[in-house]
């Protein structure tokens, strides 16, 4: 997943991992995110095959609110930089997967409400086309309750 040489020819010099984290997602339609924290994040599927939604929660954008999307699989060894404003979130398509992200700051659980940005993934004003639909997605009660882009932004 790094290779410093690499993310220097993608202009990505400046990057400096300080933490690994795991994600591990034991069913098929299990549905996480939108998750902004104020940080840089390299990404990739260990296990598993998965559908990545990233959208861009940076209000000041030119492209404040669009998504796209990349099915991603562990067979593939295929690895996401995702700049700070950009949330992450998806949809595991196989029976189970495992997520791993590098990210250059250390996770806070005392910023989770002032700081980062998260976003309900059924937001109907995003419309993410998910292969599994709402009603059969498995959504952590937590990323349940979060509100809507037009909630959390005003507009």
């Amino acid at each position: 997943i790094w290779h410093n040489a690499a993310m220097v020819a993608a202009k990505v010099s400046d990057f400096r991992p300080v933490q690994c984290n795991i994600s591990e997602n034991l069913h098929r339609g299990v549905t996480r995110g939108i998750h902004g924290e104020p940080w840089r994040k390299l990404i990739t599927v260990v296990h598993g095959r998965v559908l990545f939604a990233w959208v861009d929660q940076r209000a000041n954008s030119s492209t404040f609110k669009q998504f796209i999307t990349l099915e991603v699989d562990h067979e593939h060894r295929q690895a996401a930089y995702l700049p700070i404003g950009i949330g992450n979130s998806f949809q595991v398509l196989s029976e189970g997967a495992i997520v791993m992200y590098l990210v250059d700051e250390h996770w806070d659980d005392a910023l989770v409400k002032t700081l980062y940005c998260q976003t309900n993934v059924i937001d109907p004003e995003l419309d993410i086309p998910w292969p599994i639909g709402a009603e059969s997605m498995i959504i952590s009660d937590k990323d349940k309750e979060l509100p809507t882009m037009r909630e959390r932004f005003g507009r």
